[in-house]
């Protein structure tokens, strides 16, 4: 087997390899409510064919269009039908299909860097497991990659083609989430960078090297990128306005930055979360691995700049976006996935870099060794995160998460929509300011009200359940509740819900659990039909 097919073959192992990773048990770990707010959002357009973007919130298009293309091959009938992983599926397969990405590179990184760059996507826990996550973020890094990966075959080969490729992977970056700004503005500030350590070993002037880019390629890549994302922005024409609101976007977003206190962190919070975290007796959790590999690849590239253009250019991009992620004090974990790919990248050339030092064979094997070890142990990190501790506060990707107990209302819910004469026509009154994911949990019942505030105006009937946070319980239940038994659940990390289930439906619930109980093995009862 020559070296390209080993290079194809450690590409499309570790692609496998990252399957492993992103698609099992999508369903099992509950919605965080920036999932449930894209499912609402995305299944809207998929039922109406409808997209209106907003640009105060909710962030870009292309996580709702893909998205509606994965419902309609998932056979749901309705958002009711829909699963967690009919949602997940399309950052999981982005995130998986990111290491095959590593291809276009291959050139410029070397085969073995490329190989050992695809692992260390593949089994990365801060990139599998926001591939599990159905918001934003892995799209936009799969986009940005693909930006390099076709810039940097355009630089290297000429031709449409590329340009055409590259423009419309920034059109999708852009249409993905506002924060493309970012990476493409450290993507041009590298190349800046870059013009001036050409200057320092003596290299051909940017300008020599860009002869081949022709001005009619990128007029071509620019048109693609202004297309594409027009397209999207706009629901695909039916709402001109769009292209002016994805311009006016940075305003909110620019407020935001330094905005909710929640999310104000230091300026090494990334850096802090990657190189090592334990919460009491918890499991470490740490990608200091690739920190120390990224580190070492960023010197080689520069130690040997003359022969390793791209490696110059990749320390540039991921010491710059690092710097300015680092700068923003508005801070989500989910926002380092744009760096944190740029040392991977980066860590693959350490990698290859460090056996490649070494002379003897032997010496060779046994750095080949500890790699593979330490590549073990980022796996074992990254199982952890997305299956073992997937919801889990000692696990520091899970930030603002919903709690487990969610999953016990839903199984609730199920059950007395089962007993209810109603069906999934049950009436289910929801009394809270900020109820997300619930709506996620309720989307099988048909009559769900929500109120913000305790106007029981707008509440003309009692209902069969009530849901109510503890700021409001007092103003809904005083003059009632001794019609209703009453549950407590954890909606998210100290924020606390009341259940309230009136009397009758509780009873019947109890019943029907009694009468299971007693029935022969093998016997199944009929639901309520709610007809």
């Amino acid at each position: 087997m020559n070296g390209r097919a080993w290079l194809v073959a450690g590409v499309l192992g570790a692609t496998a390899l990252s399957l492993a990773f992103r698609l099992p048990r999508l369903n099992d770990r509950p919605m965080h409510t920036d999932e449930a707010v894209q499912a609402v959002i995305a299944a809207d357009l998929w039922q109406t064919g409808r997209y209106r973007y907003d640009r105060t919130e909710y962030h870009g298009p292309t996580l709702p269009y893909l998205t509606r293309i994965a419902l309609g091959l998932s056979g749901a009938s309705g958002f009711g039908d829909t699963t967690e992983a009919m949602y997940r599926i399309v950052p999981a397969l982005a995130g998986a299909a990111m290491v095959l990405l590593v291809l276009l590179l291959a050139d410029g990184l070397g085969r073995a860097a490329t190989v050992w760059a695809a692992v260390l996507l593949a089994v990365s826990a801060g990139m599998s497991y926001y591939s599990r996550y159905f918001i934003h973020e892995t799209l936009l890094v799969f986009f940005t990659l693909g930006a390099m990966g076709a810039g940097w075959r355009w630089l290297r080969d000429g031709g449409t083609g590329w340009a055409a490729l590259t423009g419309t992977c920034v059109g999708l970056m852009a249409a993905t989430k506002e924060t493309w700004v970012i990476a493409t503005a450290c993507m041009a500030l590298a190349i800046v960078a870059d013009a001036g350590l050409r200057r320092l070993y003596s290299l051909p002037s940017p300008e020599r090297v860009l002869g081949g880019v022709s001005w009619r390629n990128v007029g071509i890549s620019a048109g693609c990128a202004v297309l594409v994302a027009a397209l999207l922005f706009t629901g695909l024409l039916s709402n001109l306005r769009g292209v002016l609101d994805a311009v006016l976007a940075w305003q909110p977003y620019l407020s935001r930055s330094g905005g909710d206190p929640r999310h104000i962190h230091p300026w090494d919070f990334y850096l802090r979360l990657l190189a090592w975290h334990r919460y009491g007796r918890g499991p470490v959790f740490t990608e200091a691995f690739i920190i120390a590999l990224a580190g070492v690849g960023a010197a080689v590239s520069l130690a040997r700049g003359r022969q390793m253009p791209l490696g110059r250019l990749l320390t540039c991009y991921t010491v710059l976006l690092t710097a300015a992620y680092a700068a923003i004090p508005y801070k989500t974990p989910w926002c380092m996935l744009g760096f944190l790919q740029g040392m991977i990248l980066l860590a693959g050339i350490g990698a290859a870099a460090i056996i490649q030092a070494i002379p003897a064979a032997a010496g060779k094997w046994a750095a080949g060794a500890l790699l593979a070890a330490g590549t073990m142990h980022l796996a074992w990190v990254g199982h952890n995160a997305c299956f073992t501790y997937a919801a889990s506060r000692l696990n520091p990707y899970v930030y603002a998460h919903a709690a487990t107990d969610i999953l016990q209302l839903d199984n609730r819910l199920r059950q007395l929509a089962a007993v209810s004469p109603d069906g999934t026509n049950t009436l289910v009154h929801v009394f809270s300011d900020d109820p997300w994911p619930l709506p996620w949990y309720l989307r099988r019942l048909n009559k769900v009200g929500y109120w913000r505030d305790a106007d029981l105006a707008a509440a003309k009937e009692d209902a069969p359940v009530v849901i109510v946070s503890p700021q409001l319980d007092r103003a809904v239940m005083s003059v009632r509740q001794e019609l209703y038994v009453q549950e407590y659940y954890w909606l998210r990390p100290e924020v606390p819900l009341l259940v309230y289930v009136r009397r009758d439906l509780w009873s019947a619930m109890l019943a029907s659990r009694r009468t299971a109980a007693t029935m022969p093995a093998g016997h199944k009862q009929t639901p309520s039909s709610g007809r």
